[in-house]
């Protein structure tokens, strides 16, 4: 075993947070990366505390070697293990190993309900006969306890019990169907999915890259070098982003800046023209107005929705600068290891800039209804607050949080709003 994994071990037991082990674990990463396996098994068998430096060498850890640590912590946890550190690693592997779960349907039910149950893709593989078992206990059951269970069966998009499971959620919680059904990602009328499974990840590059790593702390710039999510891929297109688009904001009535353009296939649109996704950074969440919606023209640009029009442009409404023009990749990582990323489990270390695949919700899931047809619509990709701006600076939205972007291919509109924490 690599001495360097004792010595971080034992400092961290003796110090706690007091003192700093992410700088040593990426010098162990750089300098023998296949020694993060032997630094996660030993920290379970040392019952470490949770700490974010562990959680950071599993986001870095070669697939095959994730998956052998996971399976080892699973094993621990279904024999009863009430071990710290087993159960930190479980709650990363519903997102990036889930595949290791599914051999036991109740163990990942009472796993998903220590860490909450967001992660969507351990359920779809869920058998009919234990989804139809567990959608006629919730026929029978009375108060919140099956809650998890319910969303869980949601989550497996099974058709057969969606509407036994709403039921008993409507009537155990008082919330609406349309809330649990938004939180399992599904139209709550049709169970159609209201997102893709895989991602493209929005790589940046050149001057994009440089900007956003200048605003980082020097640790948080190796962990993003060494961090698949920032630098890996198979390169699957490109795309444009910052600078003015020709139409204007219906509020300000200052120009929208273009986020995304994007082939229209990516975003589930019937039409081959390019999209222009755009946005005025200064209006858009706030003053109470919601999601932002535009019309798409023929071209595929962006136009200010009639109902979010105003003769009168709005005064002091800030400046958020302009975003930096520029032509970041998008890449396929791959397999199905980050097809779904949490927010707060990212903790800013990974990508989440992305185009399709499962939303990274800051707060509730949030899918607004079309102002044309009155239909739920769709997710189409997020942006995270890592966008560089042309004076230097770094975009947030909100505090810091995420926008998401929707599309309705029917009425070719597209609408925009962001969560913080």
């Amino acid at each position: 075993m690599n001495p360097l994994i004792d010595v971080i071990l034992s400092q961290y037991e003796r110090e706690g947070h007091r003192i700093d082990c992410v700088t040593p674990m990426l010098d162990l990463a750089e300098s023998d990366p296949a020694a993060l396996e032997d630094l996660l098994m030993e920290s379970m068998a040392r019952d470490c505390a949770p700490a974010t430096f562990l959680d950071r060498a599993l986001g870095l850890l070669a697939d095959e070697r994730l998956i052998a640590v996971v399976a080892a912590a699973w094993e621990r946890l279904r024999c009863g293990s009430a071990n710290r550190q087993v159960r930190e690693i479980v709650g990363h592997a519903l997102y990036q190993a889930c595949d290791v779960l599914t051999d036991d349907w109740e163990a990942l039910l009472a796993a998903t309900q220590h860490h909450g149950p967001a992660a969507g893709f351990p359920w779809r593989t869920l058998p009919t006969h234990v989804a139809e078992r567990w959608a006629g206990a919730l026929g029978e059951a009375n108060g919140r306890e099956d809650v998890g269970r319910a969303l869980a069966l949601l989550r497996s998009r099974n058709a057969a019990v969606r509407d036994r499971t709403l039921a008993y959620l409507r009537r155990a919680t008082g919330h609406a169907a349309d809330s649990w059904a938004h939180e399992a990602g599904i139209d709550p009328l049709t169970g159609a999915p209201l997102h893709s499974d895989y991602p493209m990840h929005v790589q940046f590059r050149g001057a994009q890259r440089k900007a956003q790593l200048a605003d980082q702390t020097p640790w948080r710039r190796r962990l993003w070098r060494l961090h698949d999510t920032w630098g890996s891929g198979e390169r699957s297109g490109q795309t444009h982003m910052g600078g003015n688009l020709e139409t204007l904001c219906g509020f300000c009535h200052a120009p929208l800046q273009r986020l995304l353009e994007l082939d229209a296939q990516l975003v589930g649109a019937a039409d081959n023209k390019r999209l222009s996704f755009g946005l005025c950074l200064d209006c858009c969440g706030w003053n109470g107005l919601g999601p932002l919606f535009y019309r798409h023209d023929s071209r595929g640009h962006p136009h200010a929705h009639p109902a979010q029009w105003s003769e009168v442009p709005a005064e002091d409404v800030g400046n958020s600068g302009a975003l930096m023009e520029a032509e970041p990749a998008l890449v396929n990582l791959g397999g199905n290891r980050w097809r779904e990323q949490d927010f707060g489990m990212s903790n800013s270390d990974e990508n989440l800039s992305r185009v399709g695949g499962a939303p990274s919700w800051v707060q509730s899931a949030q899918y607004p209804q079309c102002p044309d047809c009155r239909a739920t619509m769709p997710f189409v990709m997020q942006l995270d607050s890592v966008l560089p701006v042309n004076d230097g600076g770094i975009l947030l939205w909100g505090s810091g949080g995420m926008l998401y972007t929707y599309w309705c291919d029917h009425c070719a509109v597209s609408a925009h709003l962001w969560q913080c924490t």
